[in-house]
């Protein structure tokens, strides 16, 4: 008789807390449809970048010294030199000062000396859903973070 009631107690219990669970799922996977929404498909040589609540879709083009710059650089760029006129390409070819990676291991370094040249590191998806490190400055004009760092820290060449 004890064993019975106790059985019947754990099935209770369980039941509950199970559909406690459920309806936790619920309402947390709805709330995170509401605040992401799905990103955009892109074309190739387009990326999409979360930005207040949205996608914005944007394109890229490659500077002669090997930047990936968003087209916005180009729109302004001057007439006669046509060379890009934004802040993403005035601080990528800019050398840093005393930008010391805080450890050898650290994942991301394109991403601090992103912050250490006065932009914001943002994580962009490409046609193939990659995730692309973009540095973003104050001009909303963006250059490719990897660009940037490999150009003031080149590989060392083996022989």
């Amino acid at each position: 008789m004890v064993f019975r009631f106790v059985f019947i107690c754990t099935c209770i219990m369980f039941f509950f807390s199970h559909l406690a669970l459920a309806n936790t799922a619920k309402s947390v996977t709805s709330s995170q449809d509401q605040t992401h929404p799905v990103a955009p498909k892109v074309k190739k040589g387009e990326y999409a970048l979360f930005l207040k609540d949205n996608y914005i879709v944007f394109k890229t083009q490659n500077t002669a010294e090997g930047f990936e710059l968003d087209l916005s650089c180009f729109t302004k760029a001057n007439s006669k030199s046509k060379k890009p006129d934004c802040m993403a390409y005035t601080y990528a070819k800019m050398k840093a000062e005393n930008v010391q990676i805080p450890h050898p291991a650290m994942n991301n370094r394109a991403a601090f000396h992103c912050e250490k040249m006065q932009g914001r590191n943002l994580l962009a998806i490409d046609d193939q859903r990659n995730e692309i490190d973009f540095c973003r400055f104050a001009d909303n004009s963006m250059v490719s973070s990897w660009s940037m760092y490999m150009y003031h820290n080149p590989l060392p060449v083996r022989k």
